[in-house]
C-alpha cells in the first residue's frame, strides 16, 4: 500500500476493510464513494471541507459498517446518500448550501445514526429518510433549510432525541406511513409550518419543546402517545393556555406541579397531551465516581450552574430570571443519586432560606416544584442519602484493573494483523510533511 494519496477517493480505493483514513486540513473538490468498510476521519468541520461547485454526490455510501467524522460537506445537489446498507454512523459532521434530494438522503438501510451534525443553511430538506429501519437521530441541529427538517416516510423505528429543530421553511418532522417512531427531548422552534406533522403513523412524543412554529403540531390517521404519564408528564406547548394550580394524577390535588390541570388538545383529530408541561423542558448531566447522573428541569428560567456536594449531600444551581415577574422550577433527581427515606426530610432553599414546595416521587425519581421571583437565585435541594465517594483504596484497585486490561489487550493485539499505515496529502499542502494525515 502507498503511502502519500493526493486524493480521498485514492485512498478509499487502497484501504482494506476495517482501515481507518484520517484526512488532512484542506478544501477537496470531490465526489466520494465509499464501497467498503472504513471509517473516513476529516480533522474537524473548520479544517476538512469536501467542496462540490454546486454539483454531484458528496458522499455515497454503497456498503455496511461505515462511520463518517469532521467534515463540512458544501455547495453539492445532494450531501451524503446511504442506500441499501446498514450499521452506519454521521457524526461532527456539517452540511449546508445542499440543493436538492436532502442533506442526508438514507433510503432502504437500517440502523443508520446521526449524531451531533450541524445541517443549515440547505436548498432541500435537511435529512430525508425512506424505506428505512431503525434510524436514530440524536444531538444535530437542523436549521434555516428550505423545505422540512427531517422527513421519514415508509420507516418503522424512527428515533430523534435532543435535536435542535428550528427556523426551516417547512415542518420540523414529517412522518407519513412510520410504525413506532419515538420522538423526546427535541426544541421545535419558528419553523414555518409544524413542529410534528404525521400521518398514517404511531409512536411516542413527550419532553419535546413546540416554540412559535406556524402549529405546533398535527396528526391524521395516527396514533400517537403525546406524554410520558404522570409525574414525568408531556410536551411544553407555546400555545396552551392552561393553569397550574393542582397536581397529583388527576389535577385535583392544591398545588403547582410544573403540569398543566387541563390537557392539550392537538387540532383535527383531538389527540390530547394529558401532562403539558408548563416551562421549557431541559437537561444537565452531572458526574460522581465517573458515573452520570442526569437531572431534568421544566421552568421558565435559565439554569445554570448544577454541580453536586457529595459531603452535604446537596444538589446545587443558578436560577437566572431577568425577565418574566415570577419564575419557577420542576426539578427532577434520580433516586440513584439521591433520596431520602421520608419524603418530608428533603429540603430546598432558595437563597439560603427554606422555600414551600411540591415532592412527589415515583419508583425512580423525585420531583420537586417550587416557585421563584425575578433575579438570580442561587437554589440547594438537600437530602439525606446521596451515593458515596469511592475510596482512595477502592480507586487504586480500579486503576490496577484497568491498567492490567490495557497491557492484556495490547499484548493480545499484536499477535493479530498490524493496522495499516497510510497518508493524504493535499495538494495545497503537498510540500509541508508536518500536515500529512496518517491513515491508521
Amino acid at each position: 500500500m502507498p503511502d502519500d494519496f493526493p486524493k480521498i477517493q485514492l485512498a478509499i480505493n487502497n484501504a482494506s476493510p476495517g482501515d481507518t483514513i484520517l484526512v488532512a486540513n484542506g478544501t477537496f473538490g470531490e465526489q466520494l464513494v465509499i464501497n467498503k468498510t472504513i471509517n473516513l476521519i476529516g480533522s474537524g468541520i473548520n479544517q476538512t471541507i469536501l467542496d462540490g461547485n454546486n454539483m454531484g454526490t458528496a458522499i455515497r455510501i454503497t456498503t455496511d459498517n461505515i462511520t463518517v467524522k469532521g467534515f463540512t460537506i458544501q455547495r453539492f445537489t445532494t450531501g451524503i446518500v446511504i442506500n441499501q446498507t446498514e450499521n452506519i454512523l454521521i457524526v461532527e459532521n456539517r452540511i449546508t448550501e445542499i440543493w436538492t434530494k436532502g442533506a442526508t438522503y438514507i433510503l432502504n438501510s437500517r440502523n443508520i445514526t446521526l449524531n451531533k451534525n450541524t445541517i443549515i443553511n440547505n436548498e432541500s430538506p435537511g435529512i430525508n429518510i425512506q424505506n428505512s429501519n431503525a434510524t436514530q437521530f440524536s444531538q444535530n441541529t437542523v436549521a434555516f433549510n428550505v423545505g422540512i427538517g427531517i422527513t421519514a416516510t415508509n420507516c418503522r423505528n424512527f428515533t430523534a432525541i435532543d435535536n435542535q429543530i428550528e427556523s426551516n421553511l417547512g415542518d420540523a418532522i414529517y412522518c407519513s406511513n412510520v410504525y413506532n417512531f419515538y420522538i423526546i427531548e427535541n426544541t421545535f422552534a419558528l419553523n414555518d409550518y409544524r413542529g410534528i406533522w404525521a400521518t398514517y403513523s404511531n409512536g411516542t412524543a413527550y419532553h419535546n419543546n413546540f416554540i412559535r412554529n406556524r402549529e405546533n403540531a398535527r396528526s391524521i390517521m395516527s396514533n400517537i402517545t403525546w406524554d410520558n404519564g404522570y409525574p414525568s408528564g408531556g410536551n411544553y406547548w407555546s400555545n396552551y393556555t392552561g393553569n397550574d394550580i393542582y397536581y397529583g394524577v388527576d389535577q385535583n390535588v392544591i398545588g403547582s406541579d410544573g403540569v398543566g390541570d387541563a390537557p392539550f388538545t392537538l387540532p383535527q383529530e383531538g389527540e390530547q397531551d394529558r401532562y403539558p408541561l408548563m416551562g421549557n423542558y431541559t437537561e444537565q448531566t452531572t458526574t460522581l465516581n465517573s458515573q452520570n447522573y442526569t437531572i431534568s428541569f421544566v421552568s421558565n428560567s435559565v439554569i445554570t450552574n448544577l454541580y453536586v456536594n457529595q459531603t452535604d449531600k446537596s444538589l446545587y444551581f443558578t436560577i437566572n430570571n431577568p425577565a418574566k415577574p415570577s419564575g419557577f422550577a420542576q426539578v427532577v433527581i434520580p433516586k440513584s443519586l439521591m433520596w431520602c427515606q421520608n419524603i418530608g426530610e428533603w429540603a430546598v432553599r432558595v437563597d439560603g432560606n427554606l422555600t414551600n414546595r411540591t415532592i412527589i416521587e415515583d419508583d425512580n425519581y423525585t420531583y420537586f416544584y417550587f416557585a421563584t421571583i425575578q433575579g438570580i437565585h442561587q437554589t440547594k435541594i438537600t437530602s439525606t442519602n446521596i451515593v458515596p465517594e469511592i475510596s482512595t483504596s477502592a480507586l487504586i484497585l480500579l486503576v490496577i484493573c484497568i491498567l492490567l486490561i490495557a497491557i492484556y489487550s495490547k499484548q493480545n493485539s499484536t499477535s493479530q494483523n498490524q493496522t495499516r499505515l497510510h497518508k493524504i496529502w493535499h495538494p495545497q499542502i503537498k510540500t509541508n510533511p508536518k500536515n500529512l494525515a496518517i491513515i491508521d
